[in-house]
This record gives C-alpha cells, structure tokens and sequence, in this order.
C-alpha cells in the first residue's frame, strides 16, 4: 500500500487477511486427565468447539490410542493408560486445532489385612 505525502501507510489486505486467520479451538468437558478404577464404568465427556464462529458447527474427529473412532469405548477390566485426541480441521482456513485427554486406569482398590473390607 501506497501513502500520500504526510500520511502512512496502513496494514496491506492480505497481511490482514492472514493474521485474522486462526485455527479452530476446542475444549474438554471436563479435566484433561482423569484415573478410574479397575472395573468402574468410563463415561466420556468428550470435546467441543468455542471458536471461532465460523467453526463451531464443524465435526471433531476423535482418535483413541492412535485410532480413529466415532465412540469412544474404553475397556476399564484391564490396567492401563490411554489417550483420547480431538481435533478439527477448518475448511475455510485448512488450519487443525486439536486437544488431547489422558485417562490411567489403576488396579483394583486396596483391601484390609483380613480380606473382607475394601478400602
């Protein structure tokens, strides 16, 4: 862009174009990790998008231990660690925006010297 004498020059429309771009945001419901007992049941809360506006109507694609899935099913019989991906891809601005959730899954609860109680 050109100024005229005594003026300056503003920002050119494609540097404004580019620094509007942003890439999709999404939050979890609820905490980025989480521990469940060996044998307890496993609700996810899953993901959405906050912004921008033009993606909040978008699809998130869910990766669970390296796989993509449309439910997320966690086997809670067995110890282990797995981990949830969310991310979605503008097609507007080809931009990902992703969030991770972490879920650990220990053995089962302690019981007392004598058997009978669980802890």
């Amino acid at each position: 862009m050109v100024a005229a004498a005594g003026q300056t020059a503003g920002p050119s429309p494609l540097s404004i174009a580019t620094s509007a771009l942003q890439p999709p945001v999404i939050e979890l419901n609820g905490n980025a990790s989480s521990t469940i007992e060996l044998g307890d049941t496993y609700n996810n809360l899953g993901a959405r998008i906050v912004a921008p506006e033009s993606d909040l109507n978008l699809g998130i694609v869910i990766v669970l231990d390296g796989a993509t899935t449309i439910q997320v099913s966690i086997d809670t019989t067995t110890p282990g660690e797995h981990t949830i991906l969310y991310t979605v891809t503008s097609p507007t601005t080809g931009l990902t925006g992703s969030v991770m959730l972490h879920h650990y899954q220990r053995t089962r609860r302690a019981f007392d010297l004598a058997g009978i109680n669980e802890r």
